[in-house]
């Protein structure tokens, strides 16, 4: 099973029935989440946040100001760090399947080689918004209005 270790400045925890179903995080925050596969990370930073739990498992996780995470697939070897004014992360069966960020949105992902071996390059992106989508083979990027992009291919010797 998959694990989750977030900090704040101060927490206010809602219970119903003796289960915790929303965390408040006020102030600086930070974590790391690790899926149940154990082969997915993400590190978490930003301000006043808030966690949704339903039957002991995070469902959503809203970042308030200030929103930063790194997602790492070691399984495939891709690592993505995206950051805006404010995020929500969205779970399921204990890994994250849509992010939202908005507001100075930046992306900067490594893309896996075909061979394996060495990357292809960086992708780096920034928009007003962006969307991504988490897939078991593959992460989906939508971003928008207002896109820049680039990529920068590995230089091979």
């Amino acid at each position: 099973e998959g694990s989750a270790r977030v900090r704040a400045d101060s927490m206010r925890i809602k219970l119903d029935r003796g289960e915790i179903t929303r965390i408040d995080l006020l102030g600086a925050l930070d974590g790391r989440m690790v899926s149940d596969r154990k082969d997915r990370d993400l590190w978490i930073a930003g301000r006043d946040g808030v966690v949704y739990v339903t039957s002991g498992r995070i469902q959503r996780f809203e970042i308030g100001a200030d929103a930063e995470v790194t997602y790492r697939d070691g399984r495939r070897g891709e690592v993505a760090r995206f950051s805006g004014r404010k995020m929500v992360l969205y779970f399921a069966s204990g890994d994250l399947r849509r992010a939202r960020v908005f507001g100075d949105v930046q992306l900067v992902s490594r893309l896996p080689g075909q061979d394996g071996e060495q990357d292809a390059g960086v992708n780096r992106v920034s928009g007003d918004e962006l969307e991504m989508l988490f897939h078991e083979d593959r992460m989906e990027v939508h971003v928008g209005p207002q896109v820049k992009g680039s990529f920068q291919p590995v230089e091979r010797e």
